[in-house]
């Protein structure tokens, strides 16, 4: 069997894991034009402050080993990282690494790297996936496991902020984002989640003194992990309640617990369960009113950085603004920004440059992508319900502009939040890639 993976962060190098401890004839074919494979954008970051928001305890890259990781650390130069360790997203992306070169050293023969990217797929030419590739050659494979990982930034519609311009970064990771070359420069966050406070904690490993402004909608930030032994043992609340009786559990469970984290944490497992039990205009409900408060709660940073927010807070070097951004113009060398404040009235901040921290696009039509384009053009994929992320059955299969669930053609991780609402995370990513890749080898053979 011929199995092609387009993406070789996270999520495709764990399909590869699991894909290459399967018996019998096999063809992995990993395409990623990235030197260094595994680590994605998440896990590839240069700066070493980056911290995990998730303890090592947590994040076994594999789901029938979950100390896997803990081990991996003791065995590697880091002997005295216990479960409660917060490790950098480098050492991390190492760990992502060694298990793939492991896997692909374990069956070399049946694992082949292609060093381009995608640019075009087709199911036309009879039983086989055609992928077609940067450098002017074509794979036929019997299936194709889309792992693009998250998407960039969406577009912003603000009046006078347009990508290219100068100032603007319309991405935290883009090169050059996060390297002010003079340190009082004021900087003017889009955003105030995990993205932004990573971009914060980068501007002052770089020597960054000045002002940084938060501006999103709400105006909250995420809260950060401690250390708790006693918790649900089961969710806080029974599956199959609607979203306001389900609102309404959570808050009576979290009420009078020791720490609100035990009853967020619990109802994890099952977040996805409960999801897929709302209706569309629960869902919708949701996304629009609860979500931020949600996200602010469910993913939390690294008790290092709440220490160092906290302190940046008090001192007035972090300000946050609660509003949205209205214009943006130029006067000298500075961008003035017009914020509209949640509460009424305007405020007006100077600054040297504005980064766009809001996260990924959830749009896939919207996207810059040719393989995600061609699925659409060719009618091989379709939008999730809300109109985000991509429509796939059960096993991550897309579902094509007909309604029909692919044979051929899969996808995992990010694209999946069309249909489920935890999807970008550690634990479901790994849960996803060795169900898929189960999934892929019984079909093909």
């Amino acid at each position: 069997m011929n199995i092609g993976i387009v993406g070789g962060g996270c999520s495709g190098a764990l399909v590869v894991v699991h894909l290459l401890k399967h018996p019998g004839p096999l063809s992995v074919r990993l395409i990623e034009p990235r030197t260094e494979l595994a680590r994605g954008l998440a896990y590839s970051t240069d700066c070493p402050n980056h911290l995990l928001n998730v303890p090592a305890g947590n994040m076994s890259a594999l789901p029938a080993c979950p100390s896997n990781f803990s081990e991996w650390l003791k065995t590697n130069g880091y002997p005295d990282a216990g479960p409660d360790f917060f490790v950098s997203r480098q050492i991390y992306g190492k760990y992502l690494g060694h298990l793939l070169r492991s896997a692909a050293k374990s069956k070399p023969e049946s694992f082949v790297r292609h060093s381009t990217e995608a640019v075009d797929i087709d199911c036309a030419s009879g039983p086989a996936v055609r992928l077609t590739l940067g450098d002017g050659t074509w794979l036929d494979v019997d299936c194709a496991i889309l792992a693009t990982g998250n998407p960039p930034p969406a577009r912003l519609a603000v009046s006078g902020l347009n990508p290219g311009q100068d100032g603007y970064y319309h991405s935290a990771w883009e090169a050059g984002a996060l390297d002010c070359p003079q340190a009082d420069t004021p900087v003017l966050l889009i955003g105030s989640g995990l993205t932004a406070v990573d971009a914060i904690v980068a501007l002052r490993s770089r020597g960054h003194r000045g002002i940084v402004y938060m501006v999103s909608r709400h105006g909250q930030i995420p809260h950060a992990h401690t250390q708790y032994r006693l918790g649900y043992q089961q969710p806080p609340a029974p599956l199959g309640l609607s979203l306001r009786a389900m609102v309404r559990a959570v808050r009576a469970a979290a009420w009078p617990a020791a720490d609100w984290r035990t009853v967020v944490d619990a109802l994890r497992p099952v977040s996805n369960q409960v999801w897929s039990g709302f209706t569309i205009a629960e869902r919708r409900r949701f996304l629009r009113h609860l979500k931020a408060y949600w996200d602010v709660h469910r993913h939390r940073m690294a008790p290092q950085f709440g220490t160092l927010l906290r302190g940046a807070e008090e001192s007035g070097e972090v300000q946050r603004i609660a509003g949205r951004l209205r214009r943006v113009g130029a006067r000298g060398e500075c961008l003035m920004v017009d914020v509209a404040l949640r509460g009424g009235g305007e405020r007006t901040v100077a600054v040297g440059r504005v980064i766009n921290c809001t996260g990924p696009d959830g749009d896939y039509r919207r996207l810059d992508n040719p393989i995600v384009k061609a699925l659409f053009r060719r009618g091989l994929a379709s939008p999730g319900p809300l109109g985000t992320g991509l429509r796939t059955d059960e096993h991550g299969a897309l579902v094509d502009a007909e309604g029909r669930a692919s044979t051929r053609l899969f996808t995992i991780g990010p694209p999946r939040t069309g249909e489920l609402f935890e999807s970008i995370a550690v634990p479901e990513i790994r849960e996803q890639a060795e169900a898929l890749a189960a999934h892929a080898a019984a079909i093909c053979n």
